[in-house]
């Protein structure tokens, strides 16, 4: 188990030696580097914890997704449209991560909150987008603000 700790608006973290530019606003992730295939991440210590790692799913057509599902990574294998996903209103111990499997895309909403992804910033209850094979986020949840594109790979634009 490895600890990062991330400081507010702090842009290059060091994670094992290895420096990370990021731009988030969570306080510290627990980091599990086994040999599972799938690092686990669990909330930040004290704040009741996101679960003891991440469960994988398949998402084919519009979903509306619940806090049950946090901590979830979802790919799109199968899918014969680009994926619509609604995310529940934003919470700290929320983690969702998505891969695009199928080379379709994701369009990820969240009703009344905005999606930072990269340098970019939906309107409130706005949608993020990738259409490109491969590409795939891992979106971290802020409590009253939204979620922000953490370790985003591909192509991914605000709509």
């Amino acid at each position: 188990m490895v600890e990062v700790t991330i400081v507010t608006n702090q842009t290059e973290i060091v994670v094992n030696e290895t420096v990370v530019d990021v731009e988030i606003f969570v306080e510290t992730l627990q980091v599990d580097l086994g040999n599972s295939g799938v690092p686990g991440i669990q909330g930040p210590p004290g704040s009741g914890g996101s679960g003891s790692g991440w469960v994988r799913d398949n998402i084919t057509s519009n979903t509306v997704l619940t806090s049950a599902e946090a901590n979830t990574i979802f790919d799109n294998t199968n899918a014969v449209a680009v994926v619509p996903v609604t995310l529940p209103t934003a919470n700290s111990d929320y983690l969702f991560g998505f891969i695009d499997s199928s080379g379709l895309g994701w369009e990820l909403t969240v009703g009344g909150q905005t999606i930072r992804i990269g340098d970019e910033i939906t309107a409130s209850g706005g949608t993020i987008k990738s259409l490109e094979k491969g590409s795939s986020v891992i979106l971290a949840g802020l409590t009253g603000i939204g979620y922000i594109g953490v370790n985003a790979i591909g192509a991914w634009g605000v709509v």
